[in-house]
């Protein structure tokens, strides 16, 4: 088979397969460029051409994007120096210089899976592993829930006014 046919029969397949992994059309056109890229230079067009090596080429492709998307995702919420930074930036009115104090009035605003999760990981200092034993979760459950508890108190800093008590999350009751 050419490389040109080749390439009419499975370019459409390939940008389906990244389409559906990143749900981001954009993702997935630079990745089945990426794909067809690598493909080509490798294999040339004197060579046999091969179902199998084009989706190895795809799954390396998928797994460095990955690799590179989650290793450079820093939060600035997670460092202490730059939470302490973002706090004075948004100019929130504190009555201590300690840090967890002033944390503290904003984590409470939190939902209490999000806080329970936050004060493990944030306040005790524990990794993803120990708070997942200590909770008797899975891993995921506390890297999803502390990603949307880091979110969740961007936007209490941001304007903590809107955030006297997140609905339907904790009733004190």
């Amino acid at each position: 088979m050419v490389l040109e046919e080749f390439y009419d029969e499975h370019v459409e397949k390939v940008y389906k397969f990244f389409y559906f992994k990143s749900l981001n059309k954009q993702v997935a056109e630079d990745l089945t460029q990426e794909t067809w890229m690598r493909f080509i230079e490798k294999q040339g067009s004197t060579v046999e051409v091969s179902k199998k090596y084009l989706y190895g080429v795809m799954r390396n492709c998928w797994l460095e994007f990955l690799r590179e998307k989650y290793s450079t995702i820093t939060s600035e919420i997670e460092q202490v120096d730059d939470f302490e930074d973002y706090v004075n930036s948004e100019n929130v009115a504190s009555t201590s210089d300690d840090l967890p104090r002033r944390v503290q009035q904003f984590v409470d605003l939190l939902p209490d899976k999000q806080r329970q999760v936050f004060e493990l990981r944030f306040v005790q200092g524990l990794n993803i592993k120990e708070a997942s034993i200590e909770l008797g979760k899975d891993k995921n459950y506390i890297k999803t829930t502390y990603k949307r508890a880091l979110s969740t108190l961007r936007a209490i800093i941001k304007e903590p006014y809107l955030y006297t008590e997140i609905p339907g999350e904790r009733t004190n009751e």
